[in-house]
């Protein structure tokens, strides 16, 4: 009886006649809602306690399927006693992209990509929900899928639509696929949730506050979702009417993101800025209750500008794992919008490499890269007038001794005895590290 429809006075009424068979008052006040989906049928009650509505439920059940319902487990009550046999009934709490090495968000936490202005948090928070969405890597890391719901109040529509277009746009082999033509048919795919209005975090109940959210998203995604992202916590502090350093605000909207993960049963991730004092550089902005309530974080830091601007996210604040996991990226251009490049360590160290460092490794190119004499590539080096600034020999030995040991340490060149040979990485770029 699945498919069967029946009208909620219905539903009210039947629950009433159960409660009654059972000796119960039929109070209609203790039904806050009831819902009715293909599969079955899921509620909401308020005012009875788990241990009485849970067998009105499975009798409910029982009444409409017309053969025995296998009862639920049952609710916890909010301060019951665990057992060990309780304990190991739990399933253990999964990573949703990355793991205890890699850490960048773990399930049903509260989460917090934090930064200065300008340090890319938007990028990679919308990147991240973009690869949950669709079960995609997420800058090599795991990931598991779920429909995710992105909350941003900041930038304007039309700027997240070139966003996410973007996004589809680095993403195009594995999204065709799977099915999805175009950005248009991948954000209509009902995977990714965009809201673009501000929640108030600190009263639930007002208007556009967190149980408007809640009802919104249990209606519009009825089989759930696994992440909320709301960014930024300064505009949902605003739409509550406080700030990130108002003693009595931040705690309650800490207490709203908690009422929307337990309701959803979702992670929350808050996208969220730093202060600008130098105390405030480890956390986000403001008081220090939102730090202490978090499962995790990710901290984005920028060091240049423009297209040669390297981008830092660091894992920190961590309570499953250890800090210091860290993703590099650059930005490149993608469709109308910029995306997020990962880059390794080896990347990133040979984008510092001076003038001269560079010169050497083309030298050694040149000479066909692969198991080269170090003397024939040293040679190579110094009749090209490497280094000019060495006022005799030695000095030219030491420039090129430091300059070797620095292509190896940014995984540039390989050392294998008297040889030396291009990394493989590097060997399919035939313009040297200039366009690293």
């Amino acid at each position: 009886m699945a498919d069967q429809t029946i009208e909620p006075d219905d539903l009210r009424k039947l629950m009433r006649e159960l409660m009654a068979d059972k000796g119960k008052e039929a109070e209609s006040k203790i039904i806050a809602d009831i819902l009715q989906d293909h599969g079955g049928l899921a509620s909401k009650v308020s005012d009875l306690a788990p241990e009485y509505y849970q067998p009105v439920m499975d009798a409910l059940r029982t009444a409409l399927d017309g053969e025995p319902y296998k009862p639920s487990k049952q609710q916890r009550r909010p301060f019951q006693v665990w057992t060990w046999d309780d304990l190991e009934a739990e399933p253990d709490t999964q990573w949703q992209i990355g793991d205890e090495d890699r850490p960048v968000l773990i399930e049903q936490s509260l989460w917090a990509n934090f930064g200065r202005y300008k340090t890319g948090k938007t990028y990679f928070s919308m990147e991240e929900s973009f690869c949950i969405a669709f079960g995609l890597p997420f800058h090599g890391l795991p990931v598991k899928q779920t429909k995710i719901c992105y909350v941003i109040a900041e930038g304007g529509v039309k700027r997240h639509q070139k966003r996410f277009a973007a996004l589809y746009a680095k993403h195009t082999k594995e999204m065709a696929a799977l099915g999805y033509a175009d950005a248009a048919a991948a954000l209509n795919a009902g995977k990714f949730n965009l809201i673009t209005t501000a929640v108030n975090l600190c009263d639930p109940q007002a208007k556009r506050g967190a149980d408007e959210l809640i009802r919104e998203l249990q209606a519009q995604v009825p089989d759930g979702l696994g992440v909320v992202f709301l960014d930024t916590w300064a505009r949902m502090l605003a739409a509550g009417g406080t700030h990130a350093s108002d003693q009595e605000g931040v705690p309650m909207a800490i207490a709203g993101c908690e009422r929307i993960r337990g309701k959803l049963k979702c992670s929350v991730v808050i996208v969220a800025h730093i202060g600008m004092s130098k105390e405030a550089q480890d956390r986000p902005t403001g008081m220090g209750d939102l730090p202490g309530a978090l499962d995790g974080a990710t901290k984005s830091s920028k060091e240049g500008e423009g297209a040669s601007a390297w981008f830092h996210y660091k894992a920190t604040i961590q309570r499953h794992a250890e800090d210091g996991f860290e993703i590099l990226a650059q930005m490149a251009k993608s469709d109308a919008d910029v995306v997020l490049v990962s880059k390794t360590g080896g990347d990133y160290d040979a984008a510092h490499l001076t003038a001269d460092q560079k010169r050497c490794f083309d030298e050694l190119r040149a000479l066909g890269g692969a198991l080269v004499p170090v003397k024939q590539w040293r040679d190579a080096a110094k009749r090209a007038g490497v280094f000019p600034q060495a006022k005799n020999d030695d000095a030219w030995r030491s420039y090129f001794s430091r300059t070797k040991k620095v292509l190896i340490e940014a995984g540039a060149i390989d050392e294998a005895g008297d040889t030396v040979s291009i990394n493989e990485r590097n060997s399919e770029d035939g313009d040297g590290f200039e366009n690293e």
